[in-house]
């Protein structure tokens, strides 16, 4: 076995069925492995529809999302994905070529030092440089892409050390696992809920993984604590639920405002500031906000939440949920249903040209409830974020 071999084994040991790339000189016994262990590779046009690719097949099969180049400007093409898949906490592990480290007759053809190049966009990258590194190298490279919020990493795999014989590995594969919050941190939140006028959950990226999202639902029935999403938090619960009040879109007031207006306190799930503005629904800064996920908050002007449970979503909504006494549900109902009167009065304009108003209800209409949009960037996308409901997590993309 060579290290090429060992490293798509490991990769079936994470659970790893799909690459997304592009082959070249530099990882051909790469890709020859991948085969060999019937991970299936997906060719790509371009490197940065692979990263774009990976990230977005782990959001819709909790899978890590690997992508593969080659060595120089193959490697760099991957790095607006890499980007996009750091900011979003999606977990992608971009894999690259290089140049033979020994025995190398091409010198400094197309050779970039592609870990230093992407360590400002991901948060580890780093070459492999002896075969018996590989398998303890990619079990980081995942662990640290899964880790608390998830992102991007990149792993280097030069030409040589790839062929170069190895052992097997033998080494079971250690699951990571997120803390729990303490009892007496949930009780002085759940205290905290309790004694506040107005309460609303700001459910974010962190909320939408298949484990966050029905808790998020069971923690809004339990409570009667109604739930505000952000556009990566559409779909954590399903905006035709009686506990939503839909979505942030514009970053400035809107209708869905009126739900977070008069909130005393704010329970961000999952919530990252790169994902909506802080001041764009804390324009005061003096909220105070619980903060919910497995990474400790991000703190900037408009976050500086108050208290933080960081461990597992899911437990600790459930936990906060059997701590908190129901709410009554009539001003939840009647925000929602001003909010959801609001939306619906928007005139579409004429048939022709549709407008965009227009378009984004015609594709709620005809497409099925778990169905997938996916959206580039632009401001058509606010028309989705506002008017597309989502009944399912990242089913707007």
């Amino acid at each position: 076995m060579n290290g090429a071999d060992a490293l798509a084994r490991r990769l079936v040991d994470h659970g790893v069925d799909t690459v997304f790339g592009l082959p070249g000189e530099e990882n051909l016994a790469f890709v020859e492995a991948l085969a060999a262990t019937g991970i299936e590779l997906i060719v790509t046009r371009h490197e940065q529809h692979a990263a774009f690719m990976a990230a977005t097949h782990d959001r819709l099969t909790g899978r890590p999302g690997i992508c593969l180049a080659t060595l120089g400007p193959g490697a760099t093409n991957l790095f607006t994905g890499l980007a996009h898949a750091e900011l979003g906490g999606m977990p992608v592990v971009a894999i690259t070529g290089q140049k033979a480290r020994r025995d190398n007759d091409e010198g400094s053809f197309q050779v970039l030092d592609i870990p230093a190049a992407a360590r400002p966009l991901t948060r580890w990258a780093t070459s492999v440089d002896d075969p018996r590194s590989i398998v303890p190298t990619i079990d980081e490279a995942i662990n640290r892409a899964l880790s608390g919020r998830p992102g991007a990493v990149l792993v280097e795999l030069p030409e040589d050390v790839a062929g170069e014989p190895v052992e097997p590995p033998a080494n079971p594969v250690v699951a990571t696992s997120h803390a729990m919050v303490d009892d007496s941190t949930i009780a002085n939140v759940a205290a905290l809920l309790d004694g506040a006028d107005h309460v609303v959950v700001l459910a974010s990226a962190g909320a939408s993984d298949p484990t966050s999202s029905p808790a998020v639902v069971r923690f809004a029935e339990k409570t009667g604590i109604g739930v505000l999403a952000t556009q990566l938090g559409k779909g954590a619960i399903a905006e035709s639920h009686p506990c939503s009040y839909r979505s942030l879109g514009i970053h400035r007031p809107d209708y869905s405002h009126l739900a977070i207006e008069p909130a005393d306190v704010v329970v961000a799930v999952g919530y990252q500031p790169v994902e909506h503005p802080p001041l764009a629904w804390n324009a005061s800064g003096d909220r105070t906000i619980v903060h919910v996920a497995p990474w400790p908050a991000a703190i900037e002007r408009g976050y500086q939440p108050t208290e933080q449970l960081v461990g597992d979503i899911a437990a600790t909504l459930d936990s906060l949920a059997r701590a908190t006494s129901p709410r009554d549900r009539a001003e939840m109902s009647a925000t929602r249903q001003t909010i959801a009167e609001l939306l619906d009065d928007e005139d579409e304009g004429p048939p022709f040209p549709p407008s965009p108003l227009r378009i984004v209800r015609s594709v709620r209409r005809l497409l099925a409830p778990t169905d997938v949009v996916a959206l580039d960037n632009g401001a058509y996308k606010i028309w989705f974020a506002r008017h597309y409901c989502a009944e399912a997590p990242n089913t707007l993309l």
